[in-house]
């Protein structure tokens, strides 16, 4: 009985592995591939979609659709490169799966039949979802917490940081070296602001132009209605109100001093009250 189930199984795999999934000439781009999908684009999830940039960092509020720009960015390339690596990465096990969850269901909305598979991602016992395409394209959906989840992958097409100011240094010294190896795959990173550290602050702050920034504001979310935004910010911190809506980046909570008053009582132009042991010897 369990042996004729397997066999069963086996059959329906193959037979829904030889369904055609390529991207028929209207998906030329996401946004067109977003109008099938039934999805109404702002205007700023046109601008990221439309973008030819190998690395693009996105900084916006909560719940302005970072996620769905994720999805589409990563069926469109999966759909239109055949054997095409994309890897969907969030914070947390429960992220990833909600992405992966997001790209099938966008996939099925387009009449596409996908075939996922779960698996423990060695050494840890963090899991993956994968989903595969009949033309050999693989979107892996992973969590970031732990450098050691995202290794193993080489010569990705796109690699999409969900949520990514949350996600680990150690994860993104194991991200890069995965792009050497694919002179033009994307890099994108999209995320509420949080600390003023880490890969995504000083990305995001940083001057170097081979990164293209893209900052959206509550008023560029037509969701967002003025009266819910009012009742946030009343009964909110001011300082979570202003990273979650606001796009601020903020100091860590258990900081004495903030990062603004540290920088303040810095004068490059005093003498030091204490010379260093060789200068001391020296005089």
């Amino acid at each position: 009985m369990i042996a004729t189930v397997a066999k069963r199984l086996v059959t329906l795999e193959r037979l829904i592995d030889r369904i055609d999934t390529s991207a028929p000439p209207q998906w030329a781009s996401p946004t067109a591939m977003a109008v099938d999908v039934g999805i109404e684009l702002d205007h700023w999830q046109r601008r990221v979609l439309a973008s030819t940039s190998l690395r693009v960092i996105m900084k916006g509020p909560r719940q302005v659709g970072k996620s769905t720009v994720s999805g589409l960015l990563s069926l469109h390339t999966a759909l239109t490169k055949p054997e095409s690596l994309v890897l969907l990465i969030a914070p947390s096990n429960d992220q990833s799966k909600e992405l992966a969850r997001t790209v099938r269901q966008m996939a099925s909305r387009l009449g596409l039949a996908t075939m996922e598979r779960t698996e423990t991602v060695a050494p840890t016992l963090l899991s993956a979802s994968r989903i595969e395409f009949a033309s050999g394209s693989r979107i892996i959906a992973l969590p970031g917490r732990s450098e050691a989840s995202v290794r193993g992958y080489g010569a990705p097409d796109l690699v999409v940081c969900d949520e990514a100011s949350r996600i680990p240094e150690e994860t993104y010294g194991a991200i890069r070296p995965m792009l050497v190896a694919s002179p033009n795959g994307r890099l994108i990173l999209l995320s509420t602001p949080y600390l003023k550290a880490g890969t995504f602050y000083r990305t995001w702050t940083g001057t170097e132009d081979s990164w293209e920034r893209v900052e959206i504001a509550t008023a560029d979310c037509p969701r967002l209605s003025p009266q819910y935004l009012a009742q946030e910010r009343a009964e909110l911190p001011f300082w979570v109100y202003a990273r979650e809506y606001l796009g601020e980046f903020s100091d860590d909570e258990t900081t004495l001093f903030s990062s603004e008053l540290i920088a303040a009582a810095m004068d490059d132009t005093l003498e030091p009250l204490f010379l260093e042991d060789s200068d001391a010897s020296n005089s």
